[in-house]
């Protein structure tokens, strides 16, 4: 388990909030689980292959190491789901704009023919993920029963070594005009599908 991952983390969620204006239902002394120990949880849960389930993790969050370290208290299944619905991403913009300034993987390719060109060199992948029935509007397909999707593109800078934008939509949405949507003039770029194996040259 990568609790100092987790760790680095809260520090950086608890700089970017310093910044940033909570939203108004976190401070309702009625709500226990906060944004921080949600967003902590979330991770967690993809850091742990044990957990694979929002009860999993709920249960999980009664341990006492988990909240000593990532929730301060049990979270019930209830304030979890409720959480989904109320959380602002901006902070995690934040906190992966941070990120990205530090990572800026630019040594091995100094002195590179390919130097001019460091603001256009992209790829894009475009991948599946499966979400939950309710969430109707990510309805995909019904082959095995109801099935609901996401579809995030990622848009990916070769010369940085980083994400420079990312897309997230319904896996109906056909993945050709969501890559239209992200292409800028003068782009070089390499489009990818990691669920289906291919990847093109445009």
């Amino acid at each position: 388990m990568r609790w100092r991952l987790i760790e680095e983390f809260d520090q950086r969620l608890e700089r970017a909030s310093k910044a940033w204006q909570e939203p108004a239902t976190f401070a309702d002394p009625r709500r226990r689980l906060g944004q921080k120990d949600y967003l902590s949880l979330l991770l967690f849960g993809l850091f742990n292959p044990v957990v694979d389930s929002m009860r999993g993790l709920c249960a999980a969050s009664g341990l006492a190491r988990v909240q000593e370290q990532i929730c301060s208290a049990p979270v019930s299944l209830g304030s979890f789901s409720e959480a989904q619905a109320v959380i602002d991403l901006s902070l995690l913009e934040r906190v992966f704009s941070e990120l990205g300034a530090e990572g800026q993987g630019v040594g091995r390719w100094r002195d590179s023919p390919l130097e001019p060109y460091r603001e256009q060199l992209l790829v894009v992948d475009s991948t599946l993920w499966r979400a939950l029935p309710r969430m109707t509007w990510a309805l995909w397909r019904y082959q095995h029963g109801r099935e609901s999707a996401l579809r995030l593109q990622i848009k990916f800078n070769l010369w940085q070594e980083q994400p420079v934008a990312a897309l997230v939509s319904s896996a109906r949405q056909c993945e050709r005009s969501l890559l239209r949507a992200q292409l800028e003039s003068g782009g070089v770029l390499r489009w990818g599908s990691l669920l289906r194996g291919r990847l093109r040259l445009l």
